[in-house]
């Protein structure tokens, strides 16, 4: 009898040693991972209190070529990208109502032509009769002023067929390169329509819109350019165009290397100005630099990991233009951050330990 009052105790006592066990295992923390060896990189700053501009290399002369009359495009015998000489023909055109402009001036011509032969040998007639005495001053000066006259009216009207021939045809207006047709052949232009972009083969200078803010130290501030991905070069200001542009706030300027190498026309480029005191918090500053191996990706989204308090937080940043294995970021860092060289692993919050 005495034995079934102390088994529901003894019950209990081992189930109340079970529930505490399991609730000091319930609250207890997880052991955090050991700290993560990271390297950091060194942020580029060698831009920071300067402004960077997309910027293009220019050629000597450049010019669009339009159609003077309305017709049809028959031919194109330079095709893109080919180098051409002065006077080269570009294109070929047929216009009903200029074709009879041309014929009618090609008339004027030929009757201008026998004008001016008649009266050249009329003017030589009289100035042997005049050496003979046969003729008075006043018909010397007679033939000479009809001459004259016939001479000029058939140089006009040769100008006048070479304009009417000139409406069938474009030609190069000096040597270059033949970079863009914008019709194809067939089609019907009307006046003023562009045909063709031809540029001088060799680049001179590189054009870029400066912000109005900066315009006022164009004479005195120091510049580079860099044109794709190639090395930072130190550039002259060669002229600021007219005044800023009401529309963009900002004003043209172009530069040219101060090595004086060649340039290839049309390729992009960048150029850099120092801006005197901007800082990392300034509007004018310009992108730091960081390597390609550094950023993270999720999505549509960049960022690295900042080393903060001996753990890796991950910064979300607007990135610029790649050069080589580092890019530009337009925003996001400040500059003296430690930046995860390696994130592959890596989470946010995790603890690191900076190796050098």
């Amino acid at each position: 009898m005495s034995a079934y009052p102390i088994r529901p105790l003894v019950w209990s006592g081992v189930l109340g040693v079970l529930l505490t066990g399991c609730g000091q295992a319930a609250h207890r923390e997880p052991a955090e991972p050991p700290a993560i060896a990271v390297r950091v990189v060194a942020l580029d700053t060698d831009a920071r209190g300067a402004l960077t501009l997309p910027a293009r290399v220019k050629a000597t002369e450049e010019i669009t070529l339009t159609a003077r009359v309305a017709g049809r495009v028959s031919a194109f015998p330079v095709r893109e990208g080919q180098s051409v000489a002065e006077g080269t023909l570009l294109v070929r055109y047929d216009a009903p109502e200029a074709r009879r402009s041309l014929e009618a001036a090609r008339a004027d011509e030929q009757a201008a032509s026998v004008a001016a032969a008649n009266a050249a040998r009329q003017h030589t007639r009289i100035e042997s009769l005049f050496t003979a005495g046969v003729v008075a001053q006043s018909d010397r000066e007679s033939a000479e002023s009809a001459d004259r006259s016939a001479a000029a009216r058939f140089a006009q009207t040769r100008a006048a067929r070479e304009i009417a021939e000139a409406a069938f045809e474009v030609r190069a207006p000096f040597a270059g390169v033949l970079v863009r047709r914008h019709v194809d052949a067939g089609a019907e232009v009307q006046v003023g329509r562009p045909l063709v972009d031809l540029r001088s083969p060799s680049g001179a200078e590189v054009v870029a819109a400066v912000p109005e803010a900066a315009t006022a130290a164009l004479g005195t501030t120091r510049a580079w350019v860099q044109v794709g991905d190639g090395a930072w070069r130190a550039a002259r200001l060669l002229r600021a165009d007219g005044m800023v542009d009401p529309t963009t706030r900002s004003r043209t300027a172009r530069f040219a290397p101060l090595d004086r190498a060649r340039l290839e026309p049309g390729a992009f480029a960048r150029v850099r100005l120092e801006v005197a005191g901007a800082g990392a918090g300034s509007s004018q500053a310009t992108s730091l630099a960081i390597p390609l191996a550094s950023i993270t990706r999720r999505g549509a989204l960049t960022g690295v990991y900042v080393v903060e308090d001996g753990r890796a937080w991950l910064r979300w940043l607007r990135l610029g233009h790649a050069q080589g294995d580092r890019v530009e970021v337009l925003s996001g860092l400040a500059g003296d951050e430690q930046v995860v060289a390696a994130p592959a692993g890596l989470r946010d919050g995790a603890l690191v330990r900076v190796e050098p």
